[in-house]
Order: C-alpha cells, then structure tokens, then sequence
C-alpha cells in the first residue's frame, strides 16, 4: 500500500512537471521563429534569440500634421495615399485677411523707400542752381557798391559830396553786404539739406516696413500646410469648412514616407546587454502570412521606457521596462503601417 502511494504520487508531479512544460511553451511559442533547418546540428547557445514585438513604421516615423495659426480650411488637396513632394501644399486656409495684410505691408514699404528716395535725392538741382546765381549777383552788386563807397569816400575828403549822399551809398554798401550773407546762407541750407540724422530716420523706417512686410508674410504662410518631406498621406483629419487650431491635440492628417518601412520593437529589459547594431533580425507575423523577412538592427534607443506593445498572451509580464530598437527592412518589404509583428533577434551566446 505505501509503494503504491509512493509512485502515485511520483506519477502527479511528473504529470505536473509536464503540464507546465508545455504551458511555457506555448506561450513562448507565440513569439517563435523557425530555427534553420540547415543547422540541425547547431547548439543551442550558437542560436540564441531575443523574441521581441513590434509594428511597422514609415522610415520617417508617422508625423502628425498641423497648422501653427487658427482658421478655417478652404482648400483640402489630401486624400488617403495619395503622394506630395517636399514642400507641396496638402491643406490650406482661408486666408484672405493675411492677404489683405501682405498688400497694406507691400504699399507701406513703397512709401517709405519712396521717403528715403526723396530725401536722399535733397533738393532740386534747378532751386540750388537758381541759388547760386543770386549769390553770384548780390556778390557783383556788393563790389560795385564798395567801389561807390570807396569813390564817395574820397569825394567826401575833397568836399566835392555831400555827407547825405555819402552815408546813403554806405548804407546800400551794407545792405548788399547783408543780402549776399544770406543768399550764402540759403545755398548752403539747399546744399547740405539732408542731414545724417535724417538719412538714419529714413533707412530706419524702410527697415521698420521691410519688417512688417516679412512678418505679414509669415502669417501669410502659416495658412498653407505643406509636405515637410516627399511622402503619402495615411489618414485625412480634417476637410473643408472645418476648423483647424493651433491649441487642438488632434492634427489635420497623418503622414509619412511609405517607399521604406522599418520595424520597431520593444525588448524586455532583461536583454539589454545582448542588443548591437548590425544584429540580424527575422520578421514573421499573422498579416504576413508565411512569408519572413530579415532585416538589420540600426537603433538602439538609448532610454528605456514603459512597454506600449503587448502579445496579449497569459504568461506575458507588463510591469517590464523595455527598450525601443528599429530594424531596417530590405527592399521589397511591404506591409501596412501599425502591423504588429513577431520580431526574434539573433543575439551571442550569453
């Protein structure tokens, strides 16, 4: 009887020992990828793999478009996968009022070029020109009156004057004298009319316009959303008539660059150390059928962070932190964005 208790109970915890080997590896087999069977006579540390899951990614990671200003769209040239190149406009606003702006900045900075020019150029040559020929008469008429005075001076001594008419060519000898000062004062104002100051002034006001203009400009352009790079359109957000702000959280479309896709997976924490670049990866998964792909590791992120991608199987821990690394896929590969796949990395032997 107790030899019979004995190997029943031996039979329990051998059918145990079983139960949870074939647990754990059907859990592990969610992530498994078909050893070579060319190697069959590999050893197991020579195949080690890191099992990790991941999604597929544009080679620019998906962007998230908007607009930097407030408005309302007017024009909606975007449509799920349909292409743009750099620059291109995919959404524009209605922007009639930073057009209006851009044209009161265009006359403002033709006005104050148009001042700057205008006292630059000073004044006329033909007021100065007329200027310089007074002065050149008053200055004859001041010589011949100082001859006048001079003769009646001497006159005066020989009494052949009176001291009437004497003092009355003096007088008009000073007076010429006054008249030619101040048409020298006046040529010289006409001549030198435009000071430094006002030069400064000017060029500082066409300045302060040029400025406006290039800001009314901007606004003006915050009202297109273009390509930031050559690319497709994966979801439109937003159409026409609808409201597009700058504080929303959601964007106006989603896009990226589909012509080369990546992987990108999270690997436990507990394989860190065994992750190097240039590390081959295979590529299998339910979207894509029986097919696998190999493809290369070329990041590594250097932070670690909370897993965001799960397996959804029972054994799978979620309170792990893992790493983030991006495997390039060869030329061919295509799949559609978000595919989650099973991604095993080849690893040296621990």
């Amino acid at each position: 009887m107790r030899r019979l208790l004995i190997g029943l109970l031996l039979l329990f915890v051998s059918m145990c020992i079983l139960v949870r080997s074939y647990t754990l590896g059907g859990l592990q087999s969610r992530h498994a990828v078909p050893v070579d069977a060319a190697t069959p006579g590999a050893s197991a540390a020579m195949r080690r793999t890191v099992q990790a899951v991941g999604y597929v990614e544009p080679v620019t990671e998906v962007r998230r478009l908007s607009f930097k200003t407030d408005g309302v769209i007017a024009h909606c040239n975007a449509e799920v996968g349909r292409s743009f190149k750099r620059g291109e406009v995919i959404v524009e606003l209605d922007g009639r009022e930073q057009v209006t702006a851009v044209a009161v900045a265009e006359a403002d900075l033709a006005l104050a070029i148009a001042d700057q020019e205008k006292m630059e150029s000073g004044v006329n040559p033909h007021q100065i020109a007329a200027a310089e020929h007074k002065v050149e008469l008053l200055k004859e008429q001041a010589r011949y009156q100082a001859e006048e005075h001079r003769r009646y001076t001497a006159l005066l001594t020989r009494s052949s004057v009176s001291t009437s008419e004497h003092d009355k060519v003096m007088t008009e000898h000073s007076q010429r004298q006054v008249e030619l000062k101040q048409a020298e004062a006046e040529l010289d104002h006409l001549r030198h009319f435009v000071r430094p100051e006002d030069r400064s002034v000017a060029r500082a006001q066409v300045e302060a316009a040029r400025a406006r203009l290039g800001l009314a400009r901007e606004r003006r352009e915050d009202a297109f959303l273009r390509a930031p790079f050559d690319g497709t359109v994966l979801e439109v957000l937003r159409r026409e008539g609808e409201a597009a702000r700058s504080s929303d959280s959601d964007a106006v479309l989603v896009y990226g660059d589909v012509s080369r896709l990546r992987i990108r997976a999270e690997v436990d924490e507990r394989f860190v150390s065994a992750l190097r670049l240039g590390q081959k990866a295979t590529i299998v998964g339910r979207g894509l059928g029986t097919r696998t792909y190999e493809g290369r590791l070329v990041v590594v992120k250097p932070i670690m962070g909370k897993k965001t991608v799960f397996s959804r199987t029972g054994g799978e821990r979620r309170d792990l932190d893992v790493i983030q690394v991006l495997v390039e896929m060869p030329d061919g590969f295509v799949a559609p964005v978000g595919l989650e796949v099973d991604v095993a990395i080849e690893c040296p032997p621990a």
